[in-house]
């Protein structure tokens, strides 16, 4: 049968030394029982539905990655209007790994996509506050870029809230339910700093839109008002 090694599985959420090097799959609840002392953890009554909360968790991994997708193509977008067009090509291409589904590729790095998204933020605002004037054109490309670009730091924004809650349940889960959470929990501190640099980063590029006469959107108030970053 399959062995693992206790001290990898309890080493998130125990202090106690692992006594077993390795132990039969079907054994590891009651060996989790023997180091805590749980005898089943939560009442009946407040019993976390791990299926359940799996689900939760794969929701708000699309969130976060459709949320990073939108982002990137509003972005990219407003970029394309200011004529970074190296900037504008290296965000699109990161929108097209996130699949319409939500899905990314194996070789897919969310903290490499929030390196070059926090740039390119940079390098728009930088050109928005050394341009004399924008055309009518681009006021419109970017009046419609920082509205997706929002709707999408939205998206992006409530799956990080939601992952936050599903790993901080998961700290609980039996040891035979924690593979299911071993790809959430990885991520999750990849997309809260890169919620932090969006609610960060955005009030400059939305002072930047506005003095050159583009209106910020409702959706990126309550982005930077709600955010709870």
């Amino acid at each position: 049968m399959k062995k693992i090694l206790i001290s990898t599985i309890l080493g998130f959420s125990l202090s106690t030394p692992a006594i077993v090097q390795a132990l039969d799959l079907k054994a590891l609840d009651d060996v989790k029982s023997a180091v805590t002392g749980d005898k089943g953890g939560k009442s009946d009554d407040n019993a976390i539905n791990w299926e359940d909360l799996a689900t939760t968790g794969a929701s708000a991994e699309i969130d976060i990655y459709m949320g990073t997708k939108l982002m990137n193509k509003a972005l990219a977008n407003m970029a394309e209007a200011l004529d970074l067009k190296e900037e504008a090509a290296s965000l699109n291409a990161e929108a097209e790994k996130i699949s319409d589904d939500g899905s990314i590729s194996g070789s897919y790095n969310l903290s490499e996509n929030n390196k070059k998204s926090e740039t390119t933020s940079k390098l728009v605002v930088k050109s928005l506050n050394e341009a004399n004037e924008l055309s009518l054109e681009q006021k419109k490309a970017l009046g419609s870029g920082i509205a997706q670009y929002a709707v999408g730091g939205l998206r992006y924004v409530k799956g990080v809230k939601s992952i936050k809650d599903v790993v901080e349940s998961a700290k609980d889960a039996p040891l035979t339910q924690v593979a299911n959470f071993a790809g959430l929990i990885k991520l999750a501190p990849t997309a809260l700093k890169g919620a932090q640099l969006l609610v960060t980063n955005a009030p400059a590029l939305v002072s930047a839109l506005s003095a050159k006469d583009v209106a910020e959107p409702a959706e990126m108030k309550d982005l930077i008002k709600d955010s709870g970053f």
